[in-house]
């Protein structure tokens, strides 16, 4: 009977005992996420879930501006080289001998 006695219940007569076993339950029960295993998993998994959206959403983020700055660098590209083919022209007539 001592095996499945609470700590220090085994010297208690039986009601006593099963209202010592009847409290232990009731808090451990309170809180039912605490009690189920089920229900611990199931709030982890949601946590994670919520991580992993976080992590896509700022990944695809991310990608758009990679996207906005390859094209800005592509558009200054080829702004530059207009530039330098328009220098060119313009010191063709102004060359010193």
């Amino acid at each position: 009977m001592s095996a499945t006695c609470p700590k220090g219940t085994a010297d208690l007569p039986h009601e006593a005992l099963f209202a010592a076993n009847h409290q232990e339950l009731l808090v451990k029960f309170q809180d039912p996420g605490q009690a189920d295993q089920l229900t611990q998993i199931m709030a982890e998994l949601e946590k994670t879930k919520l991580v992993l959206h976080e992590t896509i959403e700022a990944a695809l983020e991310r990608g758009c501006k990679i996207e906005t700055l390859i094209n800005k660098s592509n558009d200054l590209s080829g702004s530059s080289k207009m530039f330098f083919k328009t220098a060119k022209k313009q010191n063709q007539c102004c060359t010193f001998m």
